[in-house]
């Protein structure tokens, strides 16, 4: 029995501009004498572009939904409806490598969402798509966590700034007058440039007179601009 294999060019296309190129090869050749131009070579390419087609549109069944459905996933549940799918079309034994070389790309995917950055899934595409279910149910718990510990180190952070502004103004009038030090709080206003800061701090102890204190201020501030 005679078998014919079909080959078909097809184009995977993953940008965030639609795919705007030629998709017929003689296009790509310079101009030829009319005379030659059937013997020019002449195939159209089928483009899949993974970050626009809808995955509705694609054959049921077909692999090429998987691949655009992890290319579209943008949370790690529409990830997991994604890896479930695939994993119920590649339980042949036959399909083994291409199921390894699909849980190698569900795992780079979890790890772009992962708190973290990366994500050891398991040894086989059955058991990361159970891991990934697992893993993400304890994911926004550890976004909170990280969130909240982010906040208290910009809180604290900003505490110190505030703190040392403060200080700042109450050492320039204790040394030139609460005038001096009003104008020196208006001018570092909310500055948190910790340096500039302590820029300021040598100039209440360097400067004579608090009108130079104020200028000589203004001028290392101004460069914060």
């Amino acid at each position: 029995m005679c078998v014919r294999t079909r080959v078909a060019p097809l184009v995977l296309y993953n940008d965030e501009t639609p795919w705007a190129d030629t998709l017929e090869m003689r296009d790509l050749f310079g101009p030829v004498p009319e005379a030659l131009a059937p013997c020019q070579p002449s195939q159209r390419s089928l483009v899949v572009d993974e970050q626009h087609v809808l995955a509705d549109d694609l054959p049921r069944g077909n692999l090429m939904r998987g691949v655009v459905g992890f290319e579209q996933s943008r949370s790690p549940d529409e990830l997991a409806r994604t890896a479930r799918v695939l994993y119920g079309w590649l339980r042949c034994p036959d399909d083994a490598d291409l199921a390894l070389a699909f849980r190698d790309w569900m795992e780079t995917a979890a790890g772009r969402m992962a708190p973290g950055g990366r994500v050891n899934l398991g040894a086989t595409l059955k058991e990361a798509t159970m891991t990934l279910a697992e893993r993400m149910a304890e994911w926004p718990k550890q976004w909170h966590r990280e969130g909240v510990a982010e906040g208290r180190r910009d809180g604290i952070a900003q505490g110190r700034r505030e703190g040392q502004r403060t200080l700042l103004r109450h050492l320039a009038a204790k040394r030139f007058g609460d005038a001096v030090g009003d104008r020196l709080d208006a001018l570092l206003g909310d500055t948190g440039d910790s340096e500039r800061l302590a820029a300021v701090s040598d100039l209440i102890v360097t400067v004579d007179a608090g009108e130079d204190l104020i200028n000589a201020a203004a001028g290392i501030l101004r460069s914060d601009d």
